[in-house]
């Protein structure tokens, strides 16, 4: 004992290093799970029953214990002897242990109580009550353990037992509930430790409610219980009344239980007090959580119960927190109270309005209470304890008003609310803005300068100026987050009733609010800098809160349409709101951010209010135009430019809807622009100024293309207009952009000539360019492209004009060839390339609407010519650049990609064969000396013979011509089959011009998957001598590289899949003796025994090209002729070597072969019919071992640990059963069905594939009632008479299982309970039998031969050890299931 004490000691000290104290985890574990460990534990304890003046160590007692516990588990060794020492340990050593090892005595009691079935469950509560007559806290906590774990589903006991033990629970627990009732009634001086008996009495109750699924208590006790609470505020009779209120599904004979409680808690709340600890509050906010949660319709329900003063209690608990969480959590209640009143279920949707009355008064209060809480949420915020983490990006005081405004939202969005939050909130501003304006006597004029203002300041009204203007400010985020939820309503006629009232409103706060914006405190000196910013900020907020009014005015817009009154007044108000923000919008304005926040709302209601409110004929608005055209910007200042672009915006929708209007205004707006772009000369040589031209360029593009971008959902018209009135700016931009290059005066050789400003500003010029294209390409393609072909023809000629001049503009930079100008800066020179490509894509967009247009144009000659030339027009520019030798690849693979879209779509309308540039193209190509090895040239290589493909596959003789040149290297090479491997020195570049071209191949086939015949007729017979060559070139690169092997196969397969009616029966017949030849049967086997690798991609996409053979429809007589042969290979040459090696990669495929070799060829099987079925007759079966060994492959799956292999055999299993009816064959009931029975059964008492247990259960259900043979009664007895479960269970244990469960369920749901409480017992009968020497019986000798092998290494960290022992638990596991099986 002294060495395992020490060895404890040493184990849990943390000094202990890792490699000593896994060697004594080992060392204690061996000790623990041995059958003779007992004996020592329990002599240890008698001896410590005869000398009990020296007490062990509480660990060595504690291990001792665990020691027990495995033997009380396993039921091995004398269970009455350790009853009796552990009840005498645990009366007679019980406070002089730690809480640890009390545990785990009341614990190990409990569980032999479990166990031992020789006990009698009544004596051992009888014996429970006399110890707490006598002992009373001993007894308690015994009675504690008993009610946590008597009735709980363990495997330590049957089924049976469980519920046996649950029933006896229950039938106690009357009793149980009279002694805690008395126990909870005694006085405290009739007790010995009355606070620590009270406390566990209490711990008794709570649990013993937690377990009980109904509520058998007196109401006497739930008094007693509640009075007993509000006397002491204990937290245990606490956490008794919230377990109380958590039970919400109860009997109905028991509801006067909870809704006594229900009453009760709002006695508690009535009495509480501010000396109560933050623990009880928290735990009276969890209760009044559940309750609301999970009672709010029963409450409703019961007759008389008192709902106001709940809530009325809820209410003054609300503000009574004085903690921020506890606040928040609160709120949390109130926003499931809301949330439910504004349920329309079919109970209330005929009394929905007389629920809101029925609750008015107390939400009105609380929502006035919450406006007032943000009214001054930093003096409220200050006075709450911080009790919650913050995230960086807001304060306390922040997130106190936005947890009080998402609850004001909410009750806002009750309709009978807001109009009187609306109101409250307006009658607290109205005191705020008179505060407001008494800032005003703080200003004076200055003596010396009557146009100079300030204000007069000192500590005092320092701090009462921040107080009024952090007030207002509250207010004002209140407004601007809760407008639209009190006016927005989605039902018109809600907003027709409540239209007059919600304007009065409006009207009101925009009154109030037009004082603070004509204040114009931003202009007064101040010395106080903290004063001025809180003073701006309580205008720009006044400005988001008339912004947050405009959706609302806009809605009240279309729905009044017809009504003149009613129009007129919100006219009215929107002009008043204009004409407020636009004199604000002022370049000169002191402060731009009240100007920003002015535009900002003024373009917030410009879009949704111009089609109803004629905008532009406002005199403000006029005047805004005039001052935005005289403004003199600054283009270096960047909040004037903000401004102005911002104005421009306003502007620009008012005005688009007039042509003139708009290009006389962009013409002014952009004339710096267009001088800049008419002396591009200059762009560089003005050295003083160099920086604001450079600046005044990157705005003004930037301004441009933000105004295109804005029109992206806008109406063809008013994008018609802007480009018409920018259409010189874009074609003065294109011609600028060669003049930011000077070029050297040799003739031959061009560079760019860059220092770091001209480096900068190229970089700021390319980028505003390619981001102006993109935006540009955008609209074109959302423009262009019409459903509607009446839209199509009306806009024909506009659109193709706007095309014609894009493409015109496009053509210059995809000329200009900046790529081959030589350039210092490697960013510049990227830039340049980017801004190409982005030509090419701008371009690319373009392609749908021509080739719609060429179809819907078929019969308008004119029209047609038109978009052809167009057409003709970018080939011809294109074509050139699709070059081997052009400089840089990226330009040229960007034409090949335009081209390629091109093509595709306008072939068939357009003779591109006959086009000069695309025979030049074609020539080009053939005359191309491709470099192999260079990835980026037969990348482009392959693009160009793609293209012209599609071109030329039209003409037979052509493709012919074409396909023989271009293949010529890979006739070569396969027409000299052994010099493949013989050439040492290019032996690289063969192989990779090998990979390369059969890719190529493989991609030009798989182009034409969705062609007509014709087109793949031109291909395959151009190509059909390389098939051939190919096919003969199989058999002498098997097995010698398993990349071109493989490319080889899947080559193959493609060609069989998309030329398989061009082949003919003779070709692929070739093909496939050839293939057959090659992937024979002995040379599957040595491959798949002699690689030590786990991948065989070859091997893998010839079982596809296998399943695709078997698929085929109709039973073809190639698939027959081959049949034999496939199933030979499956069953002698893959399926062994799968088995033997689980890991290799073709067994997905293989198994996806199994299951389309069966499901499609079910007739080589089975040769009957359905007048077979009709008649009666026995169904004959043809080729019965080779369907069995198929089948058996499949079996095998079941028994490995590849769960998604598992689930999808499993799901094939099923559809040959729905396809085939594969469970009914008479084959599968005499030979398979009881083995797959079986196999699956062990799966499950396993549990090594609960992922798929339903799916297995269900399975096995399908299966027993299918056979008339077979039944579930049946098949338990003969499973649990095989001869390895004969050594798992005796005699006794398989009568119980079979007695107990041998019964025929006819209905899935009872089937499964049936089967899963065999799988609990039948587990339980297991772990109970076992010990050491089951293991002999469990593993046979390989397979521990196998775990001791693989596993038995001692690693020295502990990742590594820990992986280590994980793996072998999982093969463990397997190898058990496997012989179980």
């Amino acid at each position: 004992m002294e060495e395992l004490t020490k060895a404890l000691v040493d184990y849990y000290d943390p000094r202990t290093d890792l490699t000593h104290k896994q060697h004594l985890h080992e060392q204690l574990n061996k000790f623990l799970i041995d059958k003779n460990s007992w004996q020592i534990a329990l002599t240890t304890f008698q001896q410590q029953q005869q000398n009990q003046s020296n007490v062990m160590p509480p660990l060595l007692i504690y291990f001792l214990l665990q020691v027990l516990e495995h033997s009380i588990r396993h039921r091995y060794g004398d269970q009455q002897q350790i009853r009796q020492i552990l009840l005498w340990f645990f009366l007679h050593l019980f406070e002089s242990l730690p809480v640890y090892v009390r545990s785990k005595l009341c614990l190990l009691i409990v569980q032999i109580v479990r166990c031992d079935n020789q006990w009698s469950i009544d004596e051992y509560f009888q014996t429970c009550y006399h110890l707490i007559e006598t002992q009373t806290l001993i007894g308690l906590l015994l009675l504690t353990t008993t009610i946590e774990e008597l009735g709980q589903i363990n495997e330590d006991c049957t089924i049976k037992r469980c519920n046996q033990l649950k029933t006896t629970l229950n039938q106690h627990a009357p009793h149980i509930i009279h002694i805690i009732h008395i126990l909870l009634k005694k006085e405290n001086n009739q007790m010995k430790d009355p606070l620590l008996i009270k406390q566990q009495t209490l711990i008794c109750l709570d649990r013993f409610i937690n377990r009980l699924s109904t509520l058998p208590l007196p109401s006497e006790l739930i008094d007693d219980l509640f009075q007993y609470t509000s006397s002491t505020w204990s937290i245990d009779a606490l956490n008794c009344i919230h377990e109380l209120i958590l039970k919400q599904h109860i009997p109905r004979q028991y509801e006067t239980i909870l809704y006594s409680s229900l009453r009760h808690v709002i006695q508690l709340l009535l009495i509480l007090n501010q000396n109560l600890t933050n623990t009880i509050i928290n735990k009276i906010t969890e209760i009044l959580h559940s309750l609301f949660s999970l009672h709010l319709k029963r409450c409703e329900s019961i007759e008389n119960y008192p709902m106001f003063e709940l809530l009325s209690g809820v209410y003054k608990f609300t503000f009574q927190q004085v903690t921020q969480d506890g606040f928040y959590a609160c709120l949390d209640i109130w926003s499931i109270f809301i949330e439910y009143i504004k349920t329309k279920d079919e109970n209330r949707l005929l009394n929905k309005e007389s629920s809101f009355e029925k609750y008015s008064q107390i939400l009105r209060s609380l929502s006035q209470e919450l406006l007032q809480r943000i009214h001054n949420a930093q003096t409220m915020a200050e006075n709450l304890e911080e009790t919650t983490d913050l995230n960086d990006s807001e304060t306390a005081i922040d997130r106190y008003r936005r947890e009080c405004i998402d609850v004001l939202s909410k009750l806002a969005d009750i309709p009978n609310l807001s109009s009187h939050i609306l109101h409250s909130l307006i009658s607290l501003l109205q005191p705020d803005i008179e505060k407001y304006k008494s800032i005003q006597k703080l200003i004076q004029t200055s003596p010396n300068d009557p146009s100079r203002q300030q204000f007069i300041l000192n500590n005092d009204s320092i701090h009462a100026c921040s107080q009024i203007l952090n007030s207002f400010s509250n207010l004002l985020h209140a407004f601007s987050s809760i407008a639209n939820t009190c006016l927005l309503d989605d039902d018109n006629n809600q907003q027709q009733n409540y239209f007059q009232t919600r304007l009065t409103l409006v009207h009101q706060f925009i009154q109030l609010i037009t004082y603070i914006i004509h204040a114009r405190f931003d202009l007064v000196e101040c010395s106080s800098k903290k004063i001025h910013n809180e003073l701006i900020h309580a205008q720009t907020r006044s400005f988001e809160c008339v912004t947050n009014l405009i959706s609302w005015l806009s809605q009240m817009l279309i729905l009044y349409n017809s009504n003149q009154d009613n129009r007129r007044m919100i006219q009215e108000l929107i002009t008043h709101i204009i004409d407020t923000c636009t004199p604000l919008i002022d370049i000169n304005n002191f402060d731009k951010s009240i100007t920003i926040s002015a535009g900002t709302l003024l373009s917030s209601i410009v879009p949704l209010t111009r089609q109803n409110l004629p905008i532009d004929q406002m005199n403000s608005i006029k005047h805004l135009i005039h001052r935005i055209l005289t403004w003199n910007i600054v283009i270096n200042s960047k909040t004037n430019f903000q401004l102005y672009k911002l104005s421009i915006k306003i502007i620009s929708f008012i005005i688009l809807t007039d042509q003139q209007s708009t290009e006389q205004f962009f013409r002014q707006i952009f004339q710096p622009l267009d001088t800049l772009l008419k002396e591009p000369a200059n762009f560089f040589n003005r050295h003083q100024d160099q920086y604001l031209i450079r600046h005044s360029f990157l705005e003004y593009t930037k301004l441009l293309s933000e105004l295109i971008e804005s029109l992206r959902t806008e109406n063809n018209k008013l994008r018609q207009n802007l480009f018409l009135s920018v259409q010189y700016l874009i074609v003065n931009l294109n011609r600028f952009l060669p003049f930011i290059i000077n070029r050297d005066t040799d003739p031959s050789r061009q560079q760019f000539i860059l220092n770091s400003d001209s480096i900068h500003a190229c970089s700021q010029i390319l980028n505003s360019f390619s981001n102006l294209l993109h935006a540009l390409s955008s609209i074109a393609s959302i423009c262009l492209l019409d459903d509607d072909n009446n839209q199509q023809q009306n806009y024909f000629q506009t659109r193709l004009t706007l095309v014609h001049q894009f493409i015109q503009l496009i053509t210059y930079i995809i000329h200009a060839r900046f790529d081959l100008v030589e350039c210092s800066s490697k960013k510049i020179h990227n830039e340049l390339i980017h801004a190409q490509t982005r030509s090419f894509e701008c371009v690319t967009n373009l392609i749908p609407w021509l080739s719609q247009m060429l179809i819907l144009y078929n019969s308008n000659q004119d029209n047609r010519r038109m978009i052809q030339e167009l057409i003709t027009h970018i080939i011809d520019t294109c074509t050139p650049l699709i070059d081997i030798n052009n400089f840089d690849k990226s330009i040229a693979i960007s034409a090949g990609t335009l081209l390629s879209s091109i093509v595709p779509l306008t072939r068939q309308n357009l003779p591109i064969d006959q086009m000069n540039s695309i025979k030049h193209l074609i020539h080009r190509i053939l005359s191309w000396n491709i470099v192999i090895n260079s990835k980026t040239n037969f990348q482009l290589y392959k693009l160009s013979i793609k293209i012209i493909s599609f071109i030329i596959l039209t003409d037979q003789q052509s493709t012919e011509q074409f396909f023989r040149q271009i293949f010529q290297p890979l006739d070569t090479l396969l027409k000299e089959p052994p010099n493949f491997f013989n050439h040492q020195q290019d032996q690289y570049l063969i192989r990779h011009s090998f990979l390369e071209y059969t890719k190529l191949l493989s991609e030009l086939i798989e182009s034409l998957r969705t062609e007509n015949n014709k087109l793949r007729q031109n291909l395959f017979l151009s190509v059909q001598y390389l098939i051939v060559n190919l096919n003969r070139f199989l058999p002498f690169i098997i097995n010698r590289d398993t990349e071109c092997e493989t490319a080889l196969i899947s080559l193959l397969l493609i060609i069989f899949e998309i030329f398989r009616t061009q082949m003919g029966t003779e070709l692929i017949n070739t093909i496939l003796q050839t293939t057959f030849s090659a992937f024979n049967i002995e040379n599957v086997q040595n491959v798949l025994r002699e690689s030590k690798k786990n991948d065989h991609p070859a091997i893998s996409r010839f079982l596809e090209f296998l399943s695709l053979l078997v698929n085929e429809p109709g039973n073809s007589k190639l698939t027959q002729q081959f049949l034999p042969t496939i199933i030979e290979l499956c069953t002698t040459a893959l399926y062994p070597a799968i088995r033997e090696n689980c890991a290799l990669d073709i067994r997905e495929n293989y198994y996806k072969l199994v299951y389309n070799l069966l499901v499609n060829n079910w007739r080589y099987f089975f040769k009957g019919n359905v007048l077979t079925t009709l008649n009666g007759e026995i169904e004959t079966t043809a080729n019965e071992q080779s369907f069995i060994q198929l089948m058996e492959s499949i079996a095998w799956s079941f028994s490995q640990a590849d769960i998604e292999q598992f689930r999808a055999n499993l799901t094939s299993c099923n559809e040959l059963q729905l396809k085939c009816g594969l469970y009914t064959k008479l084959i599968f009931r005499q030979q398979m069905s009881q083995a797959l029975l079986s196999l699956l059964l062990s799966v499950l008492l396993a549990r090594s594939h609960e992922l798929c247990r339903d799916d297995i259960i269900s399975t096995l259900f399908y299966i027993l009632t299918n056979d008339n043979t077979n039944n579930f009664a049946y098949f338990i007895h003969n499973y649990l008479d095989q001869s390895n479960i004969q050594t798992i269970l005796n005699d006794k244990h398989k009568r119980l299982l079979t007695e107990t469960y041998g019964r025929n369920e006819t209905d899935l749901p009872s089937f499964t309970q049936n089967l899963n409480d065999f799988i609990h017992d039948y587990r339980h009968y297991t772990t109970t039998n076992s010990n050491q020497s089951n293991i002999q019986t469990i593993l046979n000798d390989k397979h521990k031969r196998l775990l001791t092998e693989t596993y038995g290494r001692n690693e020295t960290d502990l990742p590594s050890f820990t992986q280590n022992l994980n793996d072998f638990i999982h093969d463990y596991r397997h190898y058990t299931t496997t012989n179980s099986s």
